[in-house]
């Protein structure tokens, strides 16, 4: 039950069987009885590297099998389909939780994991190795991952490198009298396309790209990635020198080519873990290129992609004025004369032709206007015309329920933050009729709001003294036209008699 307390027994034991007891104990932890069996399990597995002869070979190999525990995806990592999608939820989340836990140990305790170096066959010496030799190396590291719990898909790199390297070496060694600007350009390519063996990246980069294609699994990637970035970023503060490219920037750099990639899953799950990456301060470096990236998608050519980017930029530039407020400034420039274009961007997905993203758009309206009063220290006037409000009124009148309702507190957020008479005249224009709309859910918001910004305010204003009483009065009600009036009688009957039983 508890395999770490015999670490030191563990130092006798064969290759062969070292390796059967890492298989076993690996196949505990993905499928436990409980949490406190995972994390023995998991103790055990951190016992047996820190015992063995060569400690990141066998960590490397713990980091992949960890992954689908921390998937949460089975004996099949990225299928969708596996033991781990018929075991409960509990238990997913135990092994989850466990694996976790392992590989930010390893982490912790093996920092040389953090550490760049060249993958085997990617020396100068090995230049001359045949087809072969390569794919011989490819099998035995396939070798190595089975029994994990992984379903691992080997590219081989090295063997296309290696037929491109054989004709650039033979002509410089024939061609002598060839341009060197030539070689050299040369060189760089095959120093550029040398494999690298880094194993930390290899697990975030799995993360992203075998997690299956669902909200809740998504989510724990996402909240995995940023987990292991903390703990490499604890671990590399206390290294002496210092690595010369972090992890984290490492993983950016990836991150940025995932926005771009050509799978609409991929570039959704790019935008969600920028966001969470945004959200952590000192996680990244770069925070306002990073925003930049995310603004252009969008623009994506998927409904779902420019919804997630336009709703996770507003949460983002949340999150940066708790930590960096002067970035704000030129994040949220209204005609991106600095860098996004905040008024562009609402325009943009306010007028998009699919629900979801018109939705996101009043997502991004709530989250920046009330940041142009506190941070940006505009008057009431001058945010209020900052994202162009009179692009709420046909979202009032959308077609999507989810829509309509969303504006009504677009609406009350800037009835709030910037209470001028113009913003008085579009609430009464907009919200009041709503509390007819046929859809009940968006006449229940509607006539909450009617509550808020009128009923509750009159009702104050009945405590005061007898000469004070219209001063007391909500300001929406002196900018009410006929109609608007009429749909505020109802509405109020409608929420008393709703409220008295």
């Amino acid at each position: 039950r508890k395999p770490c307390q015999q670490g030191q027994s563990f130092l006798h034991l064969p290759e062969t069987a070292l390796a059967l007891t890492f298989e076993e104990l690996m196949g505990i932890m993905l499928c436990p009885a409980d949490e406190a069996i995972a994390r023995s399990a998991a103790d055990g597995l951190l016992a047996l590297v820190a015992t063995a002869d060569r400690p990141r070979r066998l960590a490397v190999a713990g980091l992949r099998g960890a992954l689908p525990a921390i998937l949460m995806t089975g004996a099949a990592a990225g299928s969708g389909s596996g033991s781990a999608m018929a075991m409960p939820k509990t238990l997913q989340r135990a092994s989850r939780s466990a694996a976790l836990d392992f590989a930010c140990s390893l982490l912790r305790e093996h920092p040389e994991l953090l550490q760049q170096r060249a993958a085997p066959g990617s020396s100068d010496s090995d230049d001359e190795m045949g087809e072969d030799a390569v794919e011989d190396w490819a099998m035995d590291v396939e070798r190595e991952v089975e029994g994990t719990g992984q379903s691992v898909v080997m590219k081989r790199p090295a063997a296309q490198r290696v037929g491109r390297r054989g004709p650039a070496k033979r002509r410089k060694q024939g061609d002598s009298a060839g341009d060197p600007h030539q070689h050299a350009e040369e060189e760089q390519d095959e120093e550029a396309e040398k494999p690298i063996d880094d194993p930390a990246l290899g697990l975030l980069q799995r993360l992203c790209v075998l997690v299956p294609d669902r909200a809740e699994w998504r989510l724990a990637a996402a909240e995995s990635v940023i987990l292991l970035l903390s703990q490499a970023a604890m671990v590399e503060q206390l290294q002496a020198p210092p690595p010369v490219l972090p992890l984290a920037a490492r993983f950016t750099a990836f991150l940025t080519r995932l926005l771009r990639c050509d799978r609409a899953a991929g570039r959704g799950l790019a935008v969600e873990l920028l966001c969470a990456l945004l959200a952590s301060p000192g996680t990244l470096q770069a925070p306002a290129s990073l925003a930049a990236m995310l603004a252009e998608r969008c623009a994506d050519t998927v409904p779902t992609v420019r919804g997630r980017a336009l709703a996770g930029l507003g949460a983002t530039f949340q999150h940066l004025a708790g930590s960096l407020p002067e970035l704000l400034p030129d994040l949220l420039a209204a005609d991106g004369g600095a860098t996004l274009g905040a008024r562009q961007l609402f325009r943009a997905g306010a007028l998009d032709e699919k629900p979801l993203v018109r939705r996101a758009a009043l997502t991004f309206f709530d989250c920046v206007v009330p940041l142009l009063r506190s941070l940006l220290n505009l008057s009431a006037e001058a945010a209020f015309s900052y994202l162009d409000p009179d692009l709420l009124g046909p979202l009032a009148a959308d077609e999507s329920m989810a829509v309509r309702r969303a504006t009504v507190n677009s609406f009350a957020i800037l009835l709030r933050t910037c209470p001028t008479r113009s913003a008085c005249r579009l609430w009464g224009r907009h919200v009041l009729p709503l509390v007819l709309d046929d859809e009940a859910s968006v006449a229940e918001r509607a006539s909450e709001e009617v509550d808020l910004a009128v009923l509750k305010p009159i009702e104050r204003a009945a405590d005061c003294v007898a000469g004070q009483v219209s001063c007391q009065l909500p300001a929406v009600i002196d900018a009410l036209d006929a109609e608007s009036s009429e749909c505020l009688k109802t509405g109020v009957l409608g929420f008393l008699a709703k409220k008295n039983g």
